[in-house]
């Protein structure tokens, strides 16, 4: 059985309320106060998860939320790249990777054996919709305030089929077997 973590939260709710943190404008609810005592540190957070994933190797790791790494997906990628016993989950981060729909497209590509379809947003019918407009289609500059507080624009990743069809559902079978 595959053990699914959750690990810190995005880079910027780690970082300065200020004018060069576009995200924290979006999640200022969320923010870690990293002046407080004992408070770990986004990076540290993440290494924690690869040393796991590096010390068991016969145990297959799911990270949620693209291990709150969508500020670097680089990052991510070095973790899929190093272990192949470590996958992540694209739930609730939909509207972080789509500004960045052509970097993010190919990384879903690139990685599609390693990804699965998630979320933990509810069961609203139009929640889904504008997940898979934004996985499946190749629509410019919309927004979805209705599930996604960001302020920015959204746009679609043009997903192909094949790719899509791993994330939804042939990685998961993969997994859980």
């Amino acid at each position: 059985m595959p053990v699914n973590v959750h690990v810190a939260e995005d880079e910027w709710n780690y970082l300065p309320a200020d004018s060069t943190n576009d995200g924290l404008m979006n999640a200022h609810t969320w923010r870690v106060d990293m002046t407080a005592p004992g408070i770990i540190g986004h990076d540290a957070l993440v290494q924690g998860l690869e040393n796991a994933v590096k010390n068991h190797p016969k145990t297959i790791f799911i990270a949620s939320h693209l291990a709150n790494s969508c500020a670097n997906l680089a990052r991510l990628g070095e973790l899929f790249d190093r272990y192949p016993n470590f996958y992540a989950d694209i739930s609730a981060r939909y509207a972080e990777v789509s500004p960045i729909p052509r970097y993010a497209s190919n990384f879903f590509e690139k990685y599609a054996d390693r990804l699965v379809f998630g979320t933990d947003m509810g069961a609203d019918s139009g929640m889904y919709q504008v997940i898979f407009r934004i996985l499946e289609s190749a629509d410019e500059h919309f927004y979805a305030f209705d599930y996604f507080e960001q302020h920015w624009p959204l746009y679609g990743l043009a997903l192909p089929a094949t790719t899509l069809k791993k994330i939804y559902q042939q990685n998961a079978r993969k997994l859980l077997k």
